[in-house]
């Protein structure tokens, strides 16, 4: 929660950002190393909060996940975990590393703004 927050505090400075919203990528890394929990009722209920009084206009979700046999489970439970409200802005990204740059710059991203290698390696350098 703190980190959203932080983005979005960060992203208000700039006035283009205002104007035309702002597109998360979120990148799990190279083997989708995280914790399948859902959140509890409360937890939901902040994340939904926080999601609507966003003081920055979200135009796009991107999840990125490799493909394999947890990745169909993950996508169904992100897609139900959004409300209807929400789910035209989520896009479910899935493929290996190179495949999965490539679509996001289909969809206007620049591969080498995306802070992660086709190999899973975390880029160092500051990107801006």
């Amino acid at each position: 929660v703190k980190l959203y927050l932080y983005m979005f505090y960060v992203v208000t400075d700039d006035i283009e950002t205002q104007r035309r919203g702002v597109v998360f990528v979120i990148w799990p890394g190279p083997t989708n190393e995280f914790k399948l929990s859902f959140p509890d009722k409360k937890e939901h209920v902040t994340g939904a909060r926080i999601f609507e009084s966003s003081p920055i206009r979200i135009c796009a979700i991107h999840f990125c996940i490799r493909d394999g046999p947890v990745a169909n489970m993950i996508k169904a439970g992100l897609i139900l975990m959004m409300g209807e409200e929400n789910r035209s802005r989520i896009r479910l990204d899935s493929g290996e590393g190179i495949e999965i740059l490539y679509k996001l710059m289909g969809y206007g991203i620049p591969a080498d703004l995306v802070p992660v290698t086709d190999t899973g390696n975390v880029k160092t350098k500051h990107l801006v």
